[in-house]
């Protein structure tokens, strides 16, 4: 019985090292060929900036995302990700904490 286990443990070691090598050999074969392994993104560049153009205007979520025959969801997801942006690379516009300040100095 314990032989059984024995050899049991070493073909599962076998069989997983093989299945590991397999997926690294794909890998490298995917790098040099220089293939993504990533999904296509559902919008274009140009159908993003549209939809954060309407955003902008104040268009609904939901008007939006038809347009782009997408859900109104991936629409959000972008203006969250194009704000983050945004914020990182210090191009934002004037947030009300800014105007109140100038403000404040105006008095």
């Amino acid at each position: 019985m314990l032989r059984r286990a024995a050899r049991d443990s070493q073909v599962s070691s076998f069989t997983d090292f093989v299945a590991m090598r397999r997926t690294a050999e794909c890998r490298a074969r995917v790098t040099v060929d220089a293939k993504t392994s990533a999904c296509r993104p559902k919008l274009t560049q140009y159908q993003a900036r549209e939809a954060l153009k309407r955003v902008a205007a104040g268009e609904p979520l939901c008007g939006i995302a038809p347009s782009s025959a997408v859900n109104h969801s991936r629409i959000s997801r972008l203006k969250t990700r194009h704000a983050a942006q945004g914020l990182a690379t210090g191009a934002r516009a004037k947030s009300g904490v800014e105007v109140s300040r100038a403000t404040r100095g105006s008095d």
